[in-house]
């Protein structure tokens, strides 16, 4: 009640089911908050019968993990609100990570750099998207913000390959 009072949005609260499976065994306890929901319909946001909702705050976050599971590499979902997703919250004296509390926009970084916790944090790399709107980070318009970072990474890399080559 306190939350809704003060104006807070809503947000997307789900894992995709592989952290749920594995919560205990790679002590992901340890490192995340428990979501609303694990579940691989967590990968398409828009399936909201299937995935949590949350009050929040802050910016509604996704994050996209690369994930290696036995020999095969592996997309990892995550959504949640900013202050509900890392157990020792977001670390703000990243740039990056700091932005993600009130701004909207999408860029590719590593999780250890994210995260607050320093002992063995993932070193893998994610793309994380940031949002203010109610379900923002399972809409549309967030989809079209990781496609234009995604764009813009193509291009940098051509970029770079061209120079290379002359």
């Amino acid at each position: 009640m306190f939350i809704t009072s003060i104006g807070a949005t809503s947000c997307y609260s789900c894992m995709s089911y592989i952290y749920g499976a594995n919560w205990e065994y790679l002590d992901y306890k340890e490192l995340y908050l428990r979501p609303s929901a694990f579940s691989d319909r967590c990968a398409n946001g828009s399936d909201s019968k299937y995935i949590g909702k949350t009050p929040c705050l802050h910016n509604c976050i996704l994050i996209i993990e690369k994930m290696r599971v036995g020999a095969r590499g592996h997309n990892g979902y995550i959504r949640g609100c900013y202050d509900q997703i890392f157990r020792h919250g977001f670390n703000d004296s990243n740039l990056i990570a700091s932005k993600l509390k009130y701004r909207d926009f999408c860029t590719r970084t590593m999780m250890s750099s994210l995260i607050a916790r320093r002992d063995k944090p993932p070193d893998t790399e994610v793309l994380v998207c940031s949002c203010r709107d109610t379900l923002c980070n399972g809409s549309t318009r967030l989809q079209s913000l990781k496609a234009g970072v995604q764009l813009l990474f193509i291009l940098i890399t051509l970029s770079a390959i061209r120079h290379v080559d002359v």
